[in-house]
């Protein structure tokens, strides 16, 4: 089993490609990366640096594994971070092809555009691209409770206005996250599947670190590929790795909140993946 990530690159912490790679390799499943930018490290910090990937570039990369007949080794396909209209639309085109090559491979978009509450952090155009090439061709999606909002252009103020959301996208599966609580003190992650919406809520933490969201949605894919999950999504195995995710990253959660240092280590994200110290199930209100 093989996932093909195409995201964010940094040198130093664990958000992007870097988050996936770790957790993947926990897990035991394998994972090739393509960077859509290459960064010393996430950008909330003051001082960073960094270089785009040429489209072409994304795209002679994946050539290369086309032409060595790798395409039917793939099992999924991740997109995070994307960095121009034009990066978008070679990930749409490289999706196409791998589901060709294999036609149980799943492509989950994590459609990384912005959060509450300080709205879009990439171009407008880059969220527009996305939403027309990449929405409509996922199998699963897995944005946040502002990304859901933006894309649907509905305010996502609660469980009941992100299942309302997600039933307007054409998209088999919403993984939404963030979403507010039903009070003040909590959040919930929501699976959306066939028309019926399934949620874990949990104790809502004043600062949590970066790259939290790629690591969920990293989490469930890992577990779900693990499983033997395919593109038929099957709704026990989702179900479960949706769990599983939001176990994990309640530890990590947990575990960083308030922390003077905020950036992630290998020994956070391994001690999450591995022992939790919280097992969810649907439905759990933990608080």
């Amino acid at each position: 089993m093989a996932i093909l990530c195409i995201s964010s690159q940094v040198a130093r912490g664990y958000v992007g490609n870097s988050a996936t790679l770790a957790v993947m390799h926990l897990l035991g499943v394998e994972v090739w990366t393509i960077p859509t930018i290459l960064l010393s490290s996430h950008k909330a910090h003051p001082h960073w640096v960094g270089r785009e990937t040429a489209p072409g570039d994304i795209a002679a990369q994946f050539a290369a594994f086309e032409e060595n007949d790798w395409l039917s080794q793939i099992d999924g396909v991740l997109t995070g971070y994307l960095t121009s209209p034009e990066q978008v639309e070679v990930c749409a085109d490289i999706v196409s092809r791998v589901k060709v090559a294999n036609n149980k491979a799943c492509y989950w978009c994590d459609p990384v555009m912005g959060d509450n509450p300080g709205g879009l952090y990439v171009d407008e155009a880059i969220a527009m691209a996305m939403a027309m090439h990449l929405v409509p061709i996922a199998d699963v999606l897995s944005p946040n409770a502002f990304e859901l909002g933006w894309l649907t252009k509905q305010s996502i103020s609660g469980p009941e206005e992100a299942d309302k959301a997600a039933d307007a996208l054409d998209c088999r599966v919403v993984l939404a996250t963030s979403v507010p609580g039903k009070n003040d003190t909590t959040i919930s992650n929501i699976l959306i599947q066939n028309g019926a919406a399934i949620s874990i809520s949990h104790e809502l933490f004043a600062s949590v670190p970066h790259g939290t969201g790629d690591l969920f949605t990293t989490l469930a894919l890992g577990h779900f590929t693990k499983a033997g999950g395919d593109r038929s999504l099957q709704p026990d195995l989702l179900k479960s790795a949706f769990e599983r995710a939001s176990s994990c990253l309640f530890s990590l959660a947990r575990k960083k909140a308030g922390a003077e240092n905020d950036n992630l280590s290998l020994s956070d994200i391994r001690d999450a993946v591995l022992t939790p110290d919280i097992s969810f199930t649907s439905g759990t209100n933990q608080s």
